[in-house]
């Protein structure tokens, strides 16, 4: 029994290490963590035979499944085993987790057989594959590997497959099908014990499978001629058209139209069924749909979506009312209510004091001199003239000085008046989509059978059924866009749904003038495909690429839109224009002569350098930090050297700290290319505000790098060099925050403070209220002080200046400055450019205007309008104060003149009698 228990133990020994000696299992660990990096993968599967039992069958399998996976677990990647007949359990995973990397493992000839018949009614495009084929066929068996016959393993053009040939062991080969019928062969990378993975191409994988071979796609489309690509008078058609026929041509297909429907397509609830253009695809009688299909949650669950040819917003339609509105107030708008008041204070005193200029001058009584002057100003201030011109002066300069007050008065009056009458404003009943719900007195109107009557007819939500009791009968609604525009024209209370930028490619065709609403309901409009298509991700690779290379734009038609009328006339890019670039692209600089210069230079300028090794570099790391921000240069030059400083970025506690330059040097035999200009990842381990400049090769261009906390290396160009132009930026805006100025969605948690420390607070913590009778806002707190004598309240005064009190209040102040602001975990990378953008609306004023926004106790109207102030008459009033002044002191003027007068005759009368008498 010993004997028996030790020669099977020597038997497991003999054959793991055989295993081993035959098959280097760490380097095949290393090249299945390359692969998940490269297809961005998570999970691995292993696949494998097994016997009648189910167990593993083989010692071998079995030593290398489970040392790979402890391999792998020491790298924190969750792996699992499958047998080939328990293969389709996996497809419950499918679309729910992270795309898995699949190994399948195949010893024999026999094996390779059972694992084609497990994948006949597998979904091949679910996980990325790779094939080991153990065995080296004999003369009975064909081989397989190196030459696959028809197309044994059920792929797809959408498949991701690796396949490794036991008698072959250094290259790794693609496999995918086209059309279903044969296999596709192509080398992608090497590997070997020394170097690991090595790609072989430096395509991508749409780009090497950007030949459909003329596979014929069941087309159907849309009777609407807005949509059509062959009606060409159409902003819509046109753009589709073009689009597939760039499409057709760029990946080697053509579009065979089976049938063409009159609607988009309805989800019938009760037959479970769709109807138009979906039901044609999801029926399968049809592979491709070209119509300008809403994206919607609905209809992804049964089709696939191309990315969208056309965004825009709905708005809602209605016939522009024929008369204009009448604004009451805008009559008393022109003036500020201080300059209505002293108006009306100058129309008021200025008949008392020409009354009192009048008594002087010994008029009539007092009554009828006050009724009327009151008439005479009222019809001066009314552009009327008086009915006698007075005599005196002083009543002439008076008299003056009001008319030309009046005159001013009302010039600026006009003046402030023709902002608000001669635009002329739509009244509608509504302004906003709750408005036109509530007031009940409008029908709507939808495209027959588009996305927007589907939503409409299966939600449930309140506000859409109150939509849906406004829809006018399916049978009355338009069939096609321009049909709805025809009927708002026709009738004054019927509403249209449409989108905007549909709306603008039928606008030379629409009889009326339409008012719009915005719903704030975007819409995404693209083309269609079967659930699972093969040739999705290709499509939608080159629309994207023509996005991003600026076809799009070209494609885009833009005569058809009212605010292009005319044809632009593009001009292409000539060699002329480009040879700056080529020139600094072509320059060829020597790397150890470069280096030396720059060691002779940094001599020559007193500035101290250092070289280290990446070992010494992290272990000297915390040395660095205590000294003036450095410059790190690092050269790079192998794959190793690479991995070597990727795992020292990650050793080291803040790479944003230093400034990085990355040099990529040339060597024979290690092309490093691919890391420098399309970086994988982030294998620098750089942060939102790492400052990492990188320079490939002999180019002459610096690219900047950094990332946003999604595993991916984002570059931009930062400046150009050459030894007799120095360093030139190319950057639009220089400054550092600026160029980083996009976080792409970067989700931050954020904390609120419950409970804080503070001096004053803990030496009134005695006399402090209950915790559950304490305000919860501001508002609350000055409440309780308002309705208390005795409660005082503690806060800063920018929040007391922002509440509305209801009594009024007095402040003590403490002598403690309060700075309030956001915070951020140590040491963030997105500290810096929050703190730009802050200072930046400090600067051109958004911070004021916030401030006034929620920190005043007054909402200011969303129009404000220039009123003229009390300031900009003071002019006026000070000339016809000096006027009534001066007219004043010319009367007392006469009056003294006129009373010396009447006493001189009055002496000359008595001297005579005096004389007589004397004689006498």
């Amino acid at each position: 029994m010993k004997l028996s228990l030790y020669l099977a133990c020597l038997m497991l020994l003999f054959v793991f290490v055989s295993s081993e000696l035959h098959f280097n299992v760490s380097a095949f660990v290393e090249v299945i963590l390359h692969l998940r990096k490269f297809y961005s993968v998570a999970t691995v599967m292993f696949a494998h035979p097994g016997d009648a039992y189910g167990d593993y069958g083989d010692l071998r399998i079995t030593h290398l499944v489970h040392t790979c996976a402890i391999m792998l677990g020491r790298h924190y990647v969750v792996t699992f085993d499958v047998h080939f007949r328990k293969l389709r359990r996996s497809l419950r995973y499918y679309r729910k987790i992270v795309q898995p990397l699949a190994i399948v493992i195949m010893p024999d000839y026999g094996a390779f057989l059972e694992f084609a018949e497990a994948t006949k009614n597998y979904k091949m495009s679910f996980p990325v594959w790779f094939l080991l084929f153990l065995y080296t066929p004999d003369n009975s068996t064909h081989d397989y590997c190196h030459d696959p016959i028809g197309n044994p393993l059920n792929l797809a053009f959408d498949t991701q497959m690796l396949v490794l040939c036991a008698d072959d062991d250094e290259i790794l080969r693609e496999w995918y099908s086209v059309k279903g019928e044969t296999t596709k062969v192509f080398d992608l990378a090497k590997w070997t014990d020394n170097n690991g993975f090595i790609l072989l191409t430096k395509l991508s994988l749409y780009d090497r499978k950007k030949d459909m071979e003329g596979v014929v796609l069941r087309a159907v489309t849309v009777k609407d001629t807005s949509v059509s690509p062959k009606y060409t008078e159409s902003y819509v058609g046109g753009l589709y058209g073009k689009v597939l026929d760039e499409l057709t041509c760029s990946l080697n297909f053509t579009l065979d139209v089976v049938s063409e429907v009159n609607q988009h397509g309805l989800w019938n609830k009760k037959n479970k069924t769709w109807s138009g253009v979906m039901g044609e695809i999801v029926s399968g009688r049809a592979d491709f749909a070209i119509a300008d299909m809403s994206m919607t949650s609905l209809r992804v669950r049964y089709v696939d979506f191309t990315l969208p040819l056309i965004i825009s917003r709905n708005d809602l339609y209605v016939k522009e009312p024929g008369i204009c509105g009448v604004k009451w107030q805008g009559y008393f708008q022109a003036f500020h209510s201080r300059t209505w008041v002293a108006t009306l204070v100058l129309i008021a005193i200025t008949p008392l004091l020409l009354c009192l200029m009048k008594i002087c001058r010994g008029s009539r009584n007092i009554a009828d001199l006050i009724s009327d002057n009151f008439i005479y100003i009222w019809g001066i201030f009314c552009q009327q003239a008086l009915t006698e011109f007075p005599s005196p002066s002083s009543l002439r300069i008076a008299y003056f000085t009001i008319f030309c007050t009046a005159i001013l008065i009302s010039a600026y009056y006009s003046a402030a008046l023709v902002c608000f009458l001669t635009a002329c404003v739509r009244v509608l009943p509504f302004r906003t989509i709750d408005e036109f719900v509530n007031d009940g007195t409008y029908r709507l109107i939808v495209p027959r059978g588009s996305a927007d009557y589907d939503i409409f007819v299966a939600t449930n939500e309140s506000f859409s059924l109150k939509l849906m009791k406004m829809m006018k009968e399916e049978s009355e609604l338009p069939m096609t866009l321009i049909d709805g525009f025809m009927q708002v024209c026709q009738d004054k209370r019927l509403a249209y749904l449409a989108l905007n930028a549909l709306k603008k490619s039928v606008q030379v065709r629409i009889p009326c003038k339409l008012s719009s609403i915005r719903t704030e309901r975007i819409d995404n409009l693209g083309m269609i495909l079967s659930k699972g298509n093969p040739y999705t991700g290709v499509i939608n690779y080159h629309l994207q690429k023509f996005l991003d290379n600026g076809m799009m734009m070209r494609l885009r038609d833009t005569r058809f839109l009212m605010e292009s009328a005319e044809n632009k006339d593009y001009q292409p890019v000539r060699l002329t224009n480009v040879i700056p670039i080529l020139s600094l692209l072509s320059l060829d600089l020597n790397v150890t002569t470069m280096i030396h210069t720059w060691t002779r230079e940094f001599t020559r300028q007193r500035v101290m350098t250092v070289t280290v090794t990446f070992l010494n570099l992290v272990s000297e790391y915390n040395e660095y930090r205590k000294t003036v921000r450095p410059l790190l240069v690092i050269l790079l030059d192998t794959e190793e050297s690479i991995d070597e400083f990727a795992r020292a970025t990650r050793s080291v506690e803040s790479i944003s700290f230093p400034i990085w330059l990355v040099l990529f040097l040339q060597l024979p035999g290690h092309s490093l290319e691919a890391h420098c200009r399309r970086p994988t990842g982030n294998i620098f381990n750089v942060n939102f505000n790492t400052m990492m400049l990188v320079l490939c090769y002999d180019r002459s261009i610096l690219t900047e790098w950094y990332a946003v906390n999604d595993n991916r290396t984002r570059t931009l160009e930062f400046a150009t060099w050459s030894p007799d132009r120095g360093l030139i930026l190319t950057a639009r805006r220089k400054s550092f925050y600026a160029r980083r100025g996009d976080l792409f969605g970067e989700v931050m948690r954020v904390a609120s403070v419950y409970h804080a420390k503070n001096p004053i607070l803990q030496k009134v913590s005695a006399l402090m209220k209950e915790k559950n009778l304490l305000p919860l806002v501001e508002a609350d707190g000055f409440k309780q002080v308002c309705e208390k004598k005795n409660v005082a309240f503690y806060t800063t005064e920018m929040m007391a200046n922002a509440v509305e009190l209801q009594c009024k209040t007095v402040f003590i102040e403490t002598g403690k400055a309060d700075s309030m602001g956001i915070v951020l975990r140590k040491e963030s990378p997105y500290t810096g450019i929050m703190n730009y953008h802050i200072r930046r609306f400090m600067n051109n004023g958004v911070m004021n205007r916030l401030k006034e926004k929620y920190l005043s106790t007054s909402n200011l109207p969303e129009v404000q309008h220039i009123e003229v102030g009390l300031q900009g008459v003071a002019p006026i009033l000070a000339v016809m104060a000096t006027g009534v002044v001066l007219g004043v002191f010319i009367l007392m003027l006469e009056k003294a003149y006129y009373v010396f007068k009447i006493r001189c005759k009055n002496g000359l009368a008595k001297n005579p009698s005096d004389k007589a008498g004397v004689k006498l």
